[in-house]
């Protein structure tokens, strides 16, 4: 992390406590954490804090992991990867989400018990971008089962975008499950009886090894393992 990112970061606290905030914190989130987990967790942070700044960053993972390296935000959530892990950076895992195939309650396929990979195939599907390791993950459980990909695909991150699409009409839609707890307990979404193969990914915490945490952002980390906590309970 270089002096000048360091000086900047800085200069955003002393801006904030000049405006009368006690003071500032940048939280950088992936989109498995929007729908519930920093939403939650800010809740809980921000009830005893009248006056402070909280921001929070979402974008994809390796422009997050950027902003992380240059100082630009104090933490990172989303998916921890072993093959990328950087010596720079501190990891800790919250928990293990598994992505699942899900459509809107009352799909002809919703309440199927026995579910093929083949019968799915006659439905449009929303996938992440090629671009992403999920996406080759996902594509490899056709291709093992010898099942043709789906011919008819939206590539499209934004939760709310999937979760208006698959409401709508009769998409199907690949999502990590505690992105889709809500709906899920609502009874608007269902999860499909169709086993991705997906390998389950450590969800976790991301800080930069070469600042010590500030106490605010201590408990803010504290904030996200309660709200977990209380998810990971009610799914």
């Amino acid at each position: 992390r270089s002096i000048s990112a360091e000086m900047e970061r800085a200069q955003r606290q002393f801006e904030s406590m000049r405006l009368g905030n006690a003071g500032t914190l940048t939280i950088g989130s992936s989109p498995i954490g929007e729908p519930n987990i920093i939403p939650r967790a800010i809740e809980i942070f921000m009830k005893e804090r009248s006056n402070f700044r909280l921001i929070i960053a979402d974008d994809g993972a390796s422009e997050l992991t950027a902003a992380l390296a240059r100082g630009d935000i104090d933490m990172n959530l989303g998916a921890l990867w072993d093959n990328e892990a950087n010596p720079e950076l501190i990891q800790e895992v919250l928990f293990q989400d598994r992505m699942v195939a899900v459509a809107r309650s009352g799909h002809p396929l919703a309440a199927k018990k026995e579910l093929r990979h083949d019968q799915a195939l006659d439905y449009g599907w929303i996938m992440p971008p090629a671009d992403l390791r999920l996406r080759l993950l996902i594509e490899n459980t056709f291709r093992q089962l010898n099942c043709s990909l789906p011919p008819k695909i939206i590539e499209c991150t934004p939760y709310a975008t999937v979760r208006n699409l698959v409401h709508a009409g009769d998409w199907l839609a690949t999502l990590p499950l505690q992105s889709v707890a809500n709906d899920i307990r609502a009874g608007t979404l269902a999860v499909l009886n169709l086993d991705l193969k997906v390998p389950r990914r450590p969800i976790g915490i991301i800080t930069h090894a070469s600042s010590a945490p500030s106490s605010d952002l201590l408990n803010f980390i504290e904030c996200l393992k309660a709200a977990v906590a209380e998810l990971e309970l009610a799914l």
